[in-house]
């Protein structure tokens, strides 16, 4: 009986694993004059409009405070996430965000201090610090597992997708809405399938500067914990 238990786990592990596809392809940005000219940070994701996504504990992620800048600049992450914010450079931070979803602000904390924001709904957060002008990030928070961020050279893949119908989702930060909601469309897997995808993103002008948490222009002549700006 123990033999038999354990083939039936095998049999419905294989199952399970003909059952998932693999999506992916390559995404071309078509940049402005002058800007870097690799393919990274195109984030793609589905979601089932019939099935919720597969229950997960809910995962723990990282934005570090270094050298005066945000490690990543661009985090996507899934519902129900918490990110930390580390502070590892030898002076105060203030994190703080605006965006699509709950803004928050973390609050004045020094060298060797992380605060943690838990991310409950799907949306967009720009990350910034209020000392700092020049620091700013992105949390893009989706409601799936099932996401990717193309690397330089535009390729990304989703693996483990279970078989079924869904709907393709594409976000890039220098990129307009309309856009963007354009390269979405239904997509369909079945079995073990892989599915290539080709995009094409067109860049806009870069995002404009950011006022401070009090919608104020930053007095840079302050200077905070022996470190200033």
């Amino acid at each position: 009986m123990r033999f038999a238990g354990v083939l039936a786990t095998l049999f419905a592990a294989a199952a399970l694993a003909a059952a998932q596809a693999a999506l992916g392809g390559q995404v071309t940005i078509n940049h402005v004059a002058g800007a870097p000219a690799d393919n990274a940070g195109v984030v793609i994701w589905l979601t089932s409009p019939g099935a919720a996504p597969l229950a997960a504990p809910a995962p723990r992620f990282r934005m570090a405070q270094r050298n005066k800048k945000f490690e990543p600049h661009l985090l996507v992450i899934p519902v129900g996430s918490t990110v930390a914010f580390p502070n590892f450079d030898p002076y105060f931070h203030n994190v703080f965000s605006l965006g699509d979803t709950r803004p928050f602000d973390l609050g004045l904390y020094q060298a060797g201090k992380s605060r943690s924001r838990q991310f409950d709904r799907p949306g967009l957060s720009y990350v910034f610090c209020n000392i700092h002008p020049q620091m700013s990030a992105v949390i893009l928070t989706v409601p799936s597992p099932w996401y990717a961020v193309s690397d330089a050279a535009g390729r990304f893949q989703l693996r483990g997708v279970p078989a079924g119908d869904y709907q393709l989702h594409v976000w890039y930060e220098r990129a307009r809405a309309g856009d963007l909601s354009k390269l979405g469309h239904p997509v369909s897997l079945t079995g073990a399938e892989a599915i290539l995808l080709q995009l094409t993103v067109q860049e806009v002008a870069v995002r404009a500067t950011h006022k401070n948490k009090y919608g104020q222009d930053y007095d840079t002549g302050k200077a905070y914990g022996g470190g200033g700006l």
